[in-house]
């Protein structure tokens, strides 16, 4: 795939991430962190599409990026775009002992069907989270978060 078909599926709202599933001479390097204390991802992480956190011994809060970093970060996203993303828990603790709950920046939600329980990120496992823009207009941002 060239690059003006790569943009095409941006506009098309088939949008992935150029880190996920697409090789790339440009891709962003992976987020990582080891930290004991909660975490906030930047746009560059979720755009990326890979980020690993290993929590250092108990349960942590990784919070998103705002809807209004998302949209900035990603050229030429439109609304109905998905920018996805694999959170990966690098955990050595016992199961459930360093679970990671992912929290919504400022303009994030997550989908009205979608418990609570469902946005953990399991000790030792890993998860997609999917980024669906709804309103991409400056000032009015907003993200649908998918897990």
């Amino acid at each position: 795939m060239n690059r003006s078909d790569f943009e095409g599926k941006i506009r098309r709202g088939k949008y992935a991430g150029p880190g996920f599933g697409l090789f790339k001479a440009d891709s962003p390097i992976p987020g990582s962190y080891g930290t004991a204390g909660n975490t906030t991802l930047t746009a560059a992480d979720i755009y990326g599409g890979l980020v690993l956190v290993d929590p250092n011994g108990a349960a942590r809060n990784i919070t998103t990026p705002t809807a209004a970093q998302l949209v900035a970060v990603c050229p030429g996203v439109a609304v109905g775009d998905v920018v996805s993303c694999l959170v990966m828990n690098g955990s050595d603790g016992a199961a459930d002992a360093e679970n990671l709950t992912i929290v919504g920046g400022t303009g994030v939600t997550f989908d009205t069907n979608e418990v609570a329980a469902a946005r953990v990120v399991r000790s030792q496992t890993s998860r997609l989270v999917n980024f669906r823009f709804t309103n991409v207009t400056v000032g009015s941002e907003a993200v649908v978060c998918y897990m």
